[in-house]
Formats: C-alpha cells, sequence, structure tokens
C-alpha cells in the first residue's frame, strides 16, 4: 500500500495524537470504573475470574481505544461501549472456560449476556441459572447495561444495528457451540464451522471461527453509527473489510503469541494456530490475512482511520515478549520484515502505551 506524505503525517501526528491524549485516557478511565465494581462479587470465584479478566482484557481495550478518534464519535460514550463490551466478553470466556462449566449448557445461559448488550430490545435473562456460581452481585448486568446505555445514545444506530447484531448472533452461536459441546474443543469448533465458513475466501474452519471470535467488526459498526455520512454502502465495506479479514488477522496473531505458552494436555485453551501443520504454515496464513487487509484497506471510507488501527494491534503482537520466545522469534521476525512498508508503529512508540496502560492499572 502507498501512503503520500500528507496522510503520513495526518496519521502519525493527528491520529496518534488524539488517540493518546483522549482515547487512551478515556479508555483507562472507564476500565478503573470497572474494576470498582469488580470489588463488589461477593462470590470468590466469580469475583476473581473478574478480576482475571479485566487484566486479559485491558491491552484489547488499549487497542480497539483507537475507534475513539474516528470521525464524528462522542469518545466519551465509545470508551464506555468498548470498555464494557471488551471486558464482558473477556469475563463470559474465562468463566465458561472453565473445567467444571465445559461440556453444560451454563454457557449458553451466560453467553446470553453478550446477545442482551447488542440487542436492546430484547428482555434480559437470567445468565447464571444453570451456573455453579450464583452471586456476582450484578456485576453482569452491571456490563450488559452499560453497553445498552451506550447503544441508546448511539446516534444513528439504526444504520448498523441489525448487521451489529448479526454479528452478535454469530459471536454467541460460536460461544455456546464450543463450550457446550462435550466433543474436543477443536472438533467442536471445526464441525460448527464447516458449513458456516465461505469457501471462496479460501480459509479454513478454524480461520472463519477465528473471525467469529473478535470483536474488531463489532467495534467498527459501532463507531460508524455516530457519523451522519454512514450508508448502506459503507456498511458493507466495513463488514467485507473486517470479516473474516481483519477479525481473523487479529485473532490468529494474537494465538500465535501464546502458542509456546501451551500445554498440549489441556483441551480448554482454544488456539486457532495450533492445529496449524507447524510454525511456516502459521506464518504464511498469517500473512494471506494481511495481504487481504492489504490489499482492501484503500476502497475504506476513512481508510487512515482504520489503517491506525490495525498498525497499533499488529504493533502490540509483534513487539510482545511471547513473540521473540522459542521459535515465535523466527515468526516474528518475519512477519516484522514483511509489515515493515505498512509503517508500523516503532517498539518505544508501543513501549509508551504499554507504560501508560501499567500506570493506569496501578
Amino acid at each position: 500500500m502507498v501512503v503520500n506524505m500528507e496522510n503520513m503525517f495526518f496519521r502519525r501526528f493527528g491520529t496518534n495524537l488524539k488517540y493518546i491524549s483522549h482515547g487512551l485516557p478515556k479508555i483507562l478511565k472507564e476500565l478503573n470504573i470497572i474494576e470498582k465494581e469488580i470489588e463488589k462479587i461477593e462470590n470468590t470465584i466469580l469475583r476473581n475470574t473478574a478480576i482475571d479478566s479485566l487484566y486479559a482484557a485491558r491491552e484489547d481495550c488499549i487497542c480497539y481505544s483507537v475507534f475513539e478518534t474516528f470521525p464524528s464519535v462522542d469518545k466519551k460514550n465509545c470508551s464506555k461501549f468498548i470498555s464494557s463490551i471488551v471486558v464482558l466478553s473477556a469475563y463470559l470466556k474465562a468463566l465458561c472456560s472453565r473445567k467444571e462449566l465445559m461440556g453444560n449448557e451454563s454457557s449458553i445461559y451466560l453467553y446470553t449476556a453478550f446477545l442482551d448488550s447488542i440487542i436492546i430490545d430484547k428482555q434480559p435473562s437470567n445468565y447464571y441459572l444453570k451456573c455453579p456460581y450464583k452471586n456476582d452481585s450484578g456485576y453482569l448486568t452491571f456490563l450488559v447495561n452499560r453497553c445498552r446505555e451506550s447503544l441508546i445514545e448511539l446516534p444513528f444506530r439504526n444504520l448498523v444495528k441489525v448487521k451489529m447484531e448479526d454479528f452478535a448472533l454469530k459471536f454467541f452461536s460460536f460461544y455456546t457451540n464450543t463450550y457446550s459441546s462435550r466433543t474436543d474443543i477443536f472438533d467442536s469448533i471445526i464441525s460448527w464451522a464447516e458449513p458456516k465458513n465461505n469457501k471462496t475466501w479460501l480459509i479454513t474452519c478454524m480461520e472463519y471461527s477465528a473471525a467469529c471470535s473478535n470483536l474488531s467488526l463489532l467495534l467498527a459498526l459501532y463507531t460508524a453509527g455516530f457519523n451522519a455520512a454512514t450508508d448502506d454502502e459503507i456498511v458493507k465495506d466495513i463488514i467485507y473489510f473486517y470479516f473474516p479479514w481483519v477479525n481473523s488477522l487479529y485473532a490468529l496473531m494474537e494465538s500465535y503469541i501464546y502458542l509456546q505458552y501451551l500445554n498440549e494436555s489441556d483441551n480448554t485453551n482454544m488456539n486457532f494456530c495450533k492445529r496449524y501443520a507447524n510454525q511456516k504454515v502459521c506464518e504464511n496464513r498469517i500473512l494471506y490475512f494481511y495481504k487481504m487487509v492489504n490489499d482492501n484497506l484503500q476502497m475504506m471510507n476513512n481508510s487512515n482511520y482504520h489503517f491506525c488501527f490495525i498498525e497499533l494491534f499488529t504493533s502490540r503482537f509483534l513487539y510482545d515478549h511471547g513473540a521473540y520466545i522459542g521459535i515465535n522469534n523466527i515468526t516474528s521476525r518475519n512477519l516484522l520484515q514483511s509489515f515493515k512498508h505498512i509503517g508500523i508503529p516503532s517498539n518505544n512508540f508501543y513501549r509508551f502505551i504499554k507504560v501508560v496502560g501499567a500506570m493506569a492499572a496501578g
């Protein structure tokens, strides 16, 4: 992709400045609000799960906060929605992947909270009906209500409502089928994805599932709901660009970082790169998704903004400590070499972002 100097200047000094001065502080403030709510949880297991999942979601929130810099976005409302939906999804994943909840219907009731967060016409459910742990002191409802309140305030929600709900149903279906299945987690993923995967995309069932597991499309659609210029064509372009390409790229890069930490005997760990024949295949598939993202970026309205999101999350993973453990070291260096012409931020830039996040975390 060729970027002219004016766009490069805007991207580096315009969007990144807005991100550091407005997006990042607001998302960290919202995470602190959620952390205070976690302190109220009476059940020890639920409280510890909430704490762990909040910590796990922090860097995702930092990456997604770039969406606050998009045109016409109400930064306060956007940071409230991003923090709530990302932390909610991390909490549900952490809770439903517990061995005592795997293979039963508890995940179906718990993940209904995700649907309730997006489909605001839906009556809220009893999320813990089948869960052995009951008293979260209203934490899950708190997160759901924050998402619903943010959507109510979205000025052009009617333009993105149906597509956001469509993706929420994909997300719900993927996770509930995976966690409620009594078979091996990878067999469950593949059998679920097989009839849904679009063969013209030339992607595997695991890669399709990776796209369904990631929130990037949902947040891009939400952001578009602030802009009066959004129309059906723009929404269609966002969907084509993000699903599966950006969603899968994000999920696959995150998965390959953690490959070296996997316990082979743990069949509850949902790692989308685990079934590649070898590390080189993994590298090539990440490059394929990157190429598809890069090739389609120019068709996007406000492409500079979408580019900033992509360069931030790719930098996050390529500068992660786990990217240079074991054989990941070779993969990461090859990916950096291939990605260098898009001008991803320097190690120092992302290190600064991580320091700010760590300081806010206390």
